[in-house]
């Protein structure tokens, strides 16, 4: 499979990345390059290779015990910015921009 540099600069659109001409050249290489190795994986013979699932190791987790969950204040104690019970943090998504 192979990539153009318009379909480089689709994708590169879709995750809001933005490029020069030269780093969009760049890109449309390395791409060609991670797609053509992706290639030569489905020339492997996988047949006769077994699927495999989750290993029989065993999850290490703590146990499951319930408890005391902290009140209202105690969670609020360190916050710099809040207001009836919410933090109040930076904003950082531009919703104007998300149209565009």
């Amino acid at each position: 499979m192979t990539i153009s540099k318009v379909e480089t600069a689709k994708t590169a659109e879709l995750a809001k990345l933005s490029f020069s001409a030269s780093e969009l050249t760049a890109m449309t290489v390395e791409l060609k390059t991670i797609l053509s190795y992706m290639n030569k994986l489905d020339e492997l013979d996988t047949d006769t290779v077994s699927a495999k699932s989750i290993p029989d190791t065993p999850t290490v987790l703590r146990d499951d015990t319930p408890m005391r969950s902290l009140t209202p204040n105690q969670v609020f104690l360190n916050s710099e910015n809040m207001a009836q019970f919410h933090f109040i943090v930076p904003k950082v998504i531009d919703l104007k921009n998300e149209s565009e």
